[in-house]
């Protein structure tokens, strides 16, 4: 609201669930923050330089966040929305966007924003031993990385490639598949390019359901058609 607080954390403290908090200037965090409620922050245009944690949910919008060391944000047994105005940018030591869930937990992240990475750390790592996660690439998201993966899946759940656009210099996603737990992936549209690398790198434990034909839609160099169902149709541009 129209609320006054000297710093990020205190807004955070101090705000009820389901409110807004609004950056006013770019701000330095000393620490990690943790949001334990669901909370839209608002950056404003403005950047913030640190880690955020979120446990409750909610939403990132407007502005840059940088990370000081570790992720940029760490999404935890909830749902975050990154929206498209929204920027995270990783400090190449450990990846930009980490997602994870416990035990019977389920975390989601909904990415129409951009998010880029360097270094030998994937730009958005999701990651569970026992928990479910998911993770929906939407319209307008862009994700780039340099020699890192893009994406790295190590987890029970969902990948889910709606539209936006993934690019980098080596392999550009890398899905880890376990024995007895049951890992999905959906490409409906988007634009792939790897310079040097493959689009999709299935390592799949022995005896696990390996996904396939899976790919629907999408812009791909290079075209990986050991994924494309064999009634979809290829076009090749000149490129």
């Amino acid at each position: 609201g129209t609320t006054h607080f000297d710093t990020l954390e205190e807004a955070v403290s101090a705000a009820d669930t389901s409110k807004t908090v609004t950056l006013l200037a770019d701000t330095t965090l000393a620490s990690p923050l943790t949001l334990e409620k669901s909370l839209t922050l608002d950056l404003k245009g403005n950047t913030l330089t640190g880690n955020l944690v979120f446990l409750g949910g909610g939403s990132i919008r407007g502005g840059k966040i940088i990370a000081a060391e570790g992720s940029c944000v760490l999404v935890k047994n909830c749902t975050v929305a990154i929206e498209k105005d929204a920027q995270l940018e990783g400090c190449g030591t450990a990846p930009a966007l980490t997602i994870t869930a416990d035990q019977d937990q389920k975390a989601l992240v909904n990415l129409s924003g951009k998010i880029s990475g360097q270094d030998t750390a994937p730009v958005i790592l999701v990651e569970s031993a026992k928990g479910d996660c998911t993770l929906k690439i939407l319209k307008d998201a862009e994700l780039t990385a340099d020699e890192n993966p893009v994406i790295a899946f190590d987890s029970a759940g969902m990948l889910e490639i709606q539209d936006g656009t993934i690019q980098g210099k080596k392999d550009l996603i890398t899905l880890k598949i376990l024995k007895k737990r049951k890992t999905d992936i959906s490409i409906t549209g988007g634009k792939f390019l790897s310079e040097q690398g493959e689009i999709l790198v299935i390592d799949a434990q022995k005896g696990a359901e390996i996904p396939k034909d899976f790919i629907t839609g999408g812009t791909f160099q290079p075209i990986p058609t050991d994924y494309i169902p064999p009634y979809s149709q290829l076009t090749e541009n000149d490129d």
